[in-house]
């Protein structure tokens, strides 16, 4: 994966240049965890769901910080986590930065497993999941990532409008009240990306 490659001596291995790359994500993300900590505390608040808040490691999402509900079921997804991009709401929202033809690159010759039967298996079903996300500036899913699992999901951009991370609540469907998915989850969950945003220097049209 580029994490190790052979030195000299067939024997011994050493760190190789994708190394840098964790040292570097690792790095940039300490400002926008601190950044972001009070409005996804608040969300989970509010909502009653646990939030997260991750960024697009290549083909991966990785999950940066987690709070946990403590009125309902908390989430099974740990800081640190990865999960593939094609296969998560919060992965379409992160991969909206791109362009059609950079995720075409990015997944040529990939093989996309299913998580569910809903997951994008192709690159045409994952740019028409892409598309949507960006069209609606948000996602909501049930039972795309796992069975009996329900997401509400948004990005969240920088100074220069460019999608840097993503925030979620997610849980199981007990959860939710679905009643209340586009007068609660999804107006909170953009209001928190809004404020995260901000904060990061992004001003709104």
């Amino acid at each position: 994966m580029g994490f190790l490659e052979g030195a000299e001596d067939d024997r011994v291995c050493r760190l190789g240049p994708r190394v840098l790359n964790l040292g570097f994500a690792y790095l940039n993300s300490r400002d926008i965890v601190q950044i972001a900590r009070k409005e996804i505390e608040a969300l989970c608040e509010a909502t009653g769901v646990s939030a997260h808040l991750a960024m697009r490691d290549g083909r991966d999402v990785l999950y940066l910080d987690c709070v946990q509900t403590r009125t309902g079921f908390p989430s099974n997804v740990n800081v640190g986590a990865r999960i593939p991009a094609h296969v998560a709401p919060l992965g379409w929202i992160l991969l909206s930065d791109l362009a059609p033809r950079e995720i075409a690159a990015l997944y040529d010759g990939v093989a996309m497993k299913a998580a569910t039967a809903k997951t994008p298996t192709s690159r045409a079903a994952l740019l028409q999941a892409v598309a949507r996300a960006a069209s609606d500036g948000h996602v909501v899913s049930r039972g795309f990532l796992e069975p009996g699992g329900s997401t509400v999901a948004a990005p969240v951009v920088d100074r220069a409008g460019r999608i840097v991370a993503a925030i979620d609540v997610s849980g199981p469907d007990s959860s939710f009240d679905f009643a209340k998915i586009q007068s609660l989850y999804v107006p909170a969950v953009r209001k928190a990306a809004a404020a995260i945003s901000l904060r990061l220097g992004h001003q709104a049209a």
